[in-house]
């Protein structure tokens, strides 16, 4: 018998392998823009308030987990995800490792180029002479090549946090997933289920390890992700042997709250969202939102959002976490439109030139 509450089927049921093979999730790109807006919320509360208790899942969860953090696990789950997917397709290192730097890299240039050439000079507390000669400013170009620098000559230090862009960590990390995933299928831990249940068996170690082991709690952002990720190429793996279902989907639902509140988000974060997401994503009916198409513009969103956040903290200084989210999403999402068909669009039409060109 069939039961349906809010025209979703409680018995509804399919294999993982079959959805992600064959359709592209548009509610999957629904979840990452409601996880942009939820991590540009999360670092509103930085940028605008000294000595925050942080947002409200920071504060309920007493600063075991931010929406930050919740977004941040959501992407890097996702992308490991779809880069296994991706990877599977071309197993050389070389074309691989350019693929995924024609995706990062020249948005990322771009961006950091912005920052320091432009905003920099119109936002810095000290002369433009000042600004230009000193060897700061040229220091944060090095974030075209990855290395992670946090601050401009006299840029935002009259805020809460002189950070320039609080973002750009998780990009390193990310980078550092793809070297990571790429060794791991030369190693056949994808395509040998015996090997890649060793990256479970590991994993779960490690989950527990932050109960037994009270230190890996000062890493947990960095693990956290790292974590998600590899998680996200396991259920690739394992697709053909994962089944969604919405009761389970409920279930991890309910479960997943109850961990978050009362000390385990974690574990919560883990070993539930995961599925969840991935329910969410292909379990239930694609949706056919104009919001959806919003998605090809987080990666940009995600580059801009942060010193945006900090030029409005500069210029307007009594924003609520609230205003300063909207408005900087906005201006962001109109900037993102732009990086997207001025960038990285051309990029990526340039790279499949070259790719079918040369035989990449």
């Amino acid at each position: 018998m069939q039961i349906v509450i809010m025209n979703i089927s409680l018995n509804k049921k399919c294999n993982l392998k079959e959805k992600i093979d064959t359709i592209y999730s548009s509610n999957l790109s629904v979840v990452k823009i409601i996880a942009c807006v939820a991590v540009i919320y999360s670092h509103s509360f930085t940028v605008t308030t000294e000595n925050s208790l942080g947002d409200g899942l920071s504060q309920l969860t007493h600063g075991q987990l931010s929406f930050g953090g919740l977004s941040v696990a959501v992407f890097l789950f996702s992308s490991g995800l779809l880069s296994t997917k991706s990877i599977l397709k071309q197993t050389r290192f070389i074309p691989y490792l350019i693929g995924r730097l024609v995706r990062i890299l020249p948005a990322l240039i771009m961006v950091v180029l912005l920052t320091t050439f432009i905003l920099g000079p119109i936002v810095t507390e000290v002369s433009v002479f000042t600004y230009f000669t000193s060897v700061e400013t040229y220091s944060y170009l090095l974030y075209i090549v990855l290395l992670p620098v946090y601050s401009l000559t006299g840029v935002f230090i009259e805020n809460p946090v002189s950070l320039v862009n609080g973002s750009l960590w998780t990009l390193i990390l990310e980078m550092l997933c793809y070297i990571g995933l790429y060794i791991t299928l030369k190693m056949q831990f994808i395509t040998d289920k015996k090997k890649c249940a060793l990256i479970i068996i590991s994993i779960l170690c490690v989950i527990i390890g932050f109960d037994f082991l009270p230190f890996l709690n000062n890493f947990v952002a960095y693990l956290r992700p790292l974590l998600m990720f590899f998680i996200g190429m396991i259920y690739y793996a394992y697709a053909d042997k994962i089944i969604l279902s919405t009761k389970l989907f409920i279930c991890s639902l309910v479960v997943f709250f109850i961990g978050l509140f009362t000390g385990y988000s974690t574990v919560a974060i883990l070993v539930l969202l995961p599925y969840i997401v991935i329910c969410i994503a292909y379990l239930f009916k694609q949706n056919n939102f104009e919001f959806a198409k919003l998605g090809k513009f987080t990666y940009g969103i995600y580059l801009l959002a942060f010193p945006i956040q900090q030029t409005f903290e500069v210029y307007f200084n009594a924003l609520t976490p609230l205003s300063n989210t909207v408005l900087s999403f906005i201006t962001s999402l109109i900037l993102a439109y732009f990086l997207y068909y001025l960038v990285e669009k051309p990029s990526m039409r340039i790279y499949k030139t070259k790719k079918e060109k040369y035989k990449i």
